[in-house]
């Protein structure tokens, strides 16, 4: 073998292993992003049970059919609950929010700094589009949970369920039927 086919080799290997790995390197859609849209709803899910749950141990003090000691007790121990959920549900608010501003700023970072007055305007356009189109799992979530008027929670365990569910998918406990015969 002469230097030519030795070097055309390494240059084929060379550009293959390159071609094999770029997928690698490059950015994707992280699982983390996508884990924290579904534990944001999964959290806003428990919020909604727990606040339910207070309204129901409300009425149910209300009927005297709950004495007022251990009223007091459950509720109290919900409202911590609900507490820390809403703690939860801000703390992946805020490192949601902080991320997408800095992946919008370093969008906003590759446009070439230009004094053109159509340029500047441009890239206030495109920093607007960018703020509108990209939107955080709290406020996927928080618009989900408006338009699905159509669900209901286990009773055993929080968790999320459709109106025709007869069993939860996180426990298997038998929900209770939502239709009157």
């Amino acid at each position: 073998m002469d230097a030519t086919t030795i070097i055309i080799i390494v240059l084929l290997v060379t550009i293959t292993l390159w071609w094999v790995l770029k997928p690698l390197w490059t950015e994707t859609v992280s699982v983390n992003s996508l884990d924290s849209q579904h534990n944001i709803t999964e959290l806003f899910y428990q919020r909604d049970t727990i606040y339910k749950t207070i309204k129901a141990l409300d009425l149910d003090f209300e009927s005297n059919k709950v004495s007022e000691d251990n009223h007091r007790k459950i509720r109290l121990k919900l409202m911590h609950r609900a507490a820390h959920v809403l703690q939860k549900i801000d703390n992946i608010s805020q490192q949601t929010d902080h991320a997408l501003e800095t992946k919008i700023d370093t969008l906003l970072k590759r446009f070439p700094k230009t004094k053109s007055a159509n340029d500047r305007t441009l890239l206030k356009m495109v920093r607007g589009e960018l703020e509108h189109v990209v939107t955080s799992p709290t406020q996927l979530a928080s618009t989900s949970k408006k338009t699905k008027t159509d669900s209901r929670f286990c009773t055993k365990c929080g968790h999320a369920t459709d109106v025709n569910d007869v069993f939860c998918a996180k426990c298997g406990t038998r929900l209770k039927s939502t239709t009157k015969p």
